[in-house]
């Protein structure tokens, strides 16, 4: 049998050490245990956690803006909680073509994708006429869906506005044979039925910022001088005093610098102090975090933040309309949109949905249809959507969660066969469940100790998705999961009591660094030596997130140790490793930490960046496997 050698075993002569590691390995293979890979580990004493100067801990909160908006502002923003997104320009009447061909890609970004020069694009706004555009039918469908706001495109990276600006022609008063101005419609239309409003406004110009009437390449990340920066100015000032108030500017993509992060903020405080600006305004000079498209955060974030999803669509999804795009069945949508906008809700953010309408102004009939059935079911169950706390569990494996005084909404993804529902790490004592809107349907439910099983009927009662009411007295709480010792004297860290943790930034298009650190609770009831497994698998990714193969540098923190070692990041099945062994002293509950290893990272890598901070492979568990007393 192949001998194990345990490096968290000081040096302190070759006779000791060799004596030590036969009485372990006799120890440890007497009970029998799977021999593990060995792997070279260095111990020191812990300060903490592992932390480092370079570990981005401060991404959770936002740094002090310059212009930041009020607390007020914020807090009424975020209560909002679902909007309406609208991306429409000219781009619309190409409907995802360029000269009898199907262009991929995002259908608001054509010209880009179709490589259209500004002389062959700028015409495009000549048949922009769109004549069945009644701003009042969009205002009452976001309200009918149980919308609280609406965002609409007044600029796109295309440069052409859909407001009239008296600092470009390329508008839609100037340019189109419609002549009537979009924004003012819609923002009237917004105040007349008890809706929010604000606008959309690209960074990017590929019409105004340097851009040559031949030029066939564009880029989102543009940088910008002084002369565009003023016309941009110019431009939001405008928007922000010819139409009223806004709730927010959704500002997006490009490379500003940070005193124009400034500039951009700063013309929004000016004029509209109580509109917010988005993270995407860049250089975290925004009033809240703006997520990456279509994705959300795993977990709750205390910081107001606000994430823009689109319908489904094949081959690719897209934002402006496209007439040749396949979608999924509308029930399919329906059903998968609603359970998005549940997990905003029990993690605490915004949820911005976008349809985005034919030529000729009218909406396209699946988005409407999916508005209004999506509506239907906010307004049964917007008790536990709106004006909520976000979930105060840390693992939900049957759903999401919200929670107000006396009252916690459980949204049940996983409807259970058996017929029995277990909500776990629960420490409140419940005293009454129901499905939401039907009170007088009274579930049977037992408690026993921070476990409540539930006992639901085999037909959920919401095809869509379901929520349950679990009424309390007192205050709400809940507790880590924790990992138990079993009878074989192993402790094993697995999935089910595994917190993943995350740094959102929330200021540029990629909003996250994901999988920073992972962390477990366990209970040791006997004390002794323990040896240290890790199971582990190598995240699919289209690009390895470092170039050194010999691995990747982690660091394990536990009871008062930081174990230093690498994990080969090369595709294969998953494997064991070793990391030696450890004292542990009988407790109710410890917590073990796995981060990278930034100091080793940074020395390592010539072009060092954050997003090395991410670990790298799906870990599977992490054993702790006792060997001697």
């Amino acid at each position: 049998m192949k001998r194990r050698t345990f490096l968290s075993l000081e040096r302190k002569g070759m006779k000791n050490v060799l004596i030590s590691l036969i009485l372990i390995c006799v120890s440890w293979c007497g009970v029998g245990y799977s021999q593990a890979e060995e792997i070279a580990v260095t111990v020191r004493d812990a300060g903490g956690v592992y932390t480092h100067a370079d570990y981005p801990a401060n991404f959770y909160e936002l740094l002090k803006t310059k212009y930041p908006a009020s607390q007020g502002a914020r807090d009424e923003w975020r209560n909002q909680r679902f909007g309406l997104f609208i991306h429409w320009g000219i781009y619309a009447t190409l409907e995802g073509m360029w000269k009898g061909e199907q262009i991929p890609d995002l259908g608001e970004q054509i010209q880009r994708h179709a490589k259209i020069p500004g002389k062959e694009y700028v015409p495009v706004a000549a048949q922009f006429n769109p004549v069945k555009f009644d701003a009042r039918s969009y205002a009452r469908l976001a309200k009918a869906a149980g919308m609280k706001y609406i965002i609409i495109t007044s600029k796109h990276h295309d440069g052409f506005a859909m407001f009239d600006s008296k600092y470009t022609d390329f508008d839609i008063m100037d340019a189109t044979p419609y002549k009537k101005d979009i924004i003012k419609m819609l923002a009237d239309a917004c105040r007349d039925e008890g809706l929010q409003f604000g606008v959309y406004y690209s960074n990017p110009d590929w019409h105004h910022n340097n851009h040559s009437m031949d030029d066939t390449r564009f880029s989102v990340n543009e940088r910008f001088d002084e002369k565009y920066m003023e016309f941009s100015k110019n431009q939001l000032r405008e928007l922000l005093t010819n139409y009223g108030p806004m709730n927010e500017i959704f500002f997006d993509m490009g490379k500003p610098t940070l005193a124009q992060s400034e500039e951009w903020a700063g013309t929004v405080r000016q004029y509209q102090p109580n509109c917010l600006v988005s993270g995407r305004v860049m250089n975290r000079q925004g009033d809240f975090y703006t997520m990456s498209d279509n994705s959300e955060p795993g977990t709750p974030i205390t910081t107001p933040w606000e994430v823009p999803c689109t319908f489904s669509a094949k081959p690719g999804h897209t934002w402006g309309y496209k007439n040749w795009v396949t979608r999924p069945p509308l029930e399919v949508e329906v059903q998968k949109r609603i359970a998005q906008l549940g997990r905003v809700a029990s993690r605490g953010g915004n949820y911005l949905l976008n349809i985005g309408p034919l030529p000729d102004g009218t909406i396209l009939p699946y988005h409407a249809e999916a508005l209004e059935a999506i509506g239907k079911w906010v307004e049964k169950n917007k008790e536990a959507v709106f004006d909520v706390n976000p979930t105060p569990f840390k693992l939900m494996p049957w759903g999401e969660a919200t929670w107000r005084k006396g009252k916690l909404y459980l949204q049940i993804k996983n409807w259970p066969r058996d017929g029995k529902l277990a909500i776990g790490n629960l420490v409140t004592d419940i005293k009454k469940v129901y499905p939401l809107g039907n009170e007088a349907a009274n579930y049977s439910f037992d408690k026993q100790g921070d476990v409540l099983t539930i006992e639901v009927p085999a037909e959920k009662p919401d095809d869509n998705l379901t929520i349950l009411v679990a009424e309390f007295d007192g205050e709400m709480k809940t507790q880590v999961p924790i990992a138990l010792q079993k009878q074989d004297d192993r402790i094993v860290l697995g999935d089910e009591v595994k917190l993943s943790h995350s740094f959102y930034t929330g200021m540029a298009y990629h909003h996250a660094i994901k999988d920073t650190r992972i962390s477990w609770d366990y209970e040791v009831k006997k004390p002794g030596r323990y040896a240290i497994e890790i199971t582990y698998a190598p995240v699919k990714s289209k690009k390895p997130i470092i170039a050194d193969k010999a691995g990747i540098p982690l660091v394990l923190t536990v009871a008062g140790k930081e174990m230093c070692f690498e994990l080969v990041a090369l595709p294969g099945d998953k494997k064991t490793v070793c990391l030696g062994s450890i004292d542990l002293a009988e407790t109710d509950r410890l917590r073990l930490f796995l981060t990278t290893d930034m100091e080793l990272l940074k020395t390592r890598e010539k072009k060092f960046h954050y997003g090395l901070a991410r670990i790298p492979f799906a870990i599977k568990a992490v054993e702790l496997v006792k060997i001697s007393k």
